[in-house]
């Protein structure tokens, strides 16, 4: 059994040392014991991970063939994990309309908005590569992503965190808690969101945590429309949050070249 102790002590001692502020360390296979063989195997990981099986009416189709299959990854977008993604073979559960709740103290009314779930997870060792949410409400025109060199040297040079790799082992904190705990609000109100379970580090030792970006709310008055936050998955705690990365002005210059011509990466 792989603690998240030893596995820390794992990832600071890999072949290739992490020198710099946001390179990162892609984790190798951890146990057969984890390798994903079914689909019922796939969505019964996905639940691990998100923590949707303990909501009061979530409920699944008897067949998880239904909503399980596997998949050949294509990445080009995530931050020091792309090369470690694109092209593994993995394991995507589609949970649909799964209905997010809150309300008071939270806000002065009750608020419910439902959102599909894409959950990609290594079929070989199980680990959870990524996971994307998309509201049934979208907004429309939000800020794009950014490029991955500017969201590379936003989150490595300038805000100081490093990418290990992904989490070897089911966090003690789902996606759900994590969520409840700290962003619940914003990521409600969210269009879509980019998430991660990962080995990370802030000027400390490296945890596991998740990375939930959240796209396509209302925007501020400075037109701010995204959040980034970085939440401990042992204990809850947010780590970091923020509105980076995001596209340079030189960026949205290039996307809004690339999407005149018609092209596209």
């Amino acid at each position: 059994m792989i603690t998240p102790k030893t596995a820390i002590k794992c990832a600071l001692i890999l072949p290739v040392l992490v020198l710099l502020a946001g390179v990162a360390v892609a984790n190798e296979p951890v146990a057969d014991d984890r390798a994903i063989r079914s689909s019922d195997e796939a969505v019964k990981r996905a639940l691990e991970f998100t923590g949707f099986g303990q909501m009061e009416g979530f409920t699944l189709p008897s067949d998880p063939s239904e909503i399980a299959e596997i998949v050949t990854m294509i990445d080009s977008l995530t931050p020091f994990l792309s090369d470690s993604i694109d092209g593994r073979r993995a394991w995507l559960v589609t949970l649909q309309d799964v209905q997010l709740h809150f309300g008071p103290p939270i806000t002065m009314r009750e608020v419910d908005r439902s959102f599909d779930f894409r959950v990609y997870i290594d079929s070989a060792n199980g680990v959870l590569l990524r996971m994307h949410s998309r509201s049934k409400q979208p907004r429309s025109n939000y800020m794009p992503r950014a490029p991955l060199a500017t969201a590379e040297h936003q989150i490595g040079k300038m805000s100081g965190e490093v990418y290990y790799g992904f989490a070897p082992f089911p966090p003690r904190m789902t996606f759900l808690e994590a969520i409840h705990r700290n962003i619940l609000p914003p990521f409600v109100a969210g269009s879509e969101a980019d998430i991660m379970y990962i080995m990370h580090s802030l000027r400390g030792e490296a945890i596991p945590v998740w990375v939930i970006h959240v796209y396509g709310y209302a925007p501020s008055p400075k037109g701010i429309d995204h959040m980034r936050s970085v939440i401990n998955a042992n204990t809850g705690y947010r780590v970091t949050s923020g509105n980076f990365p995001m596209p340079t002005i030189e960026d949205l210059k290039k996307l809004r070249s690339a999407d005149s011509t018609g092209e596209s990466d």
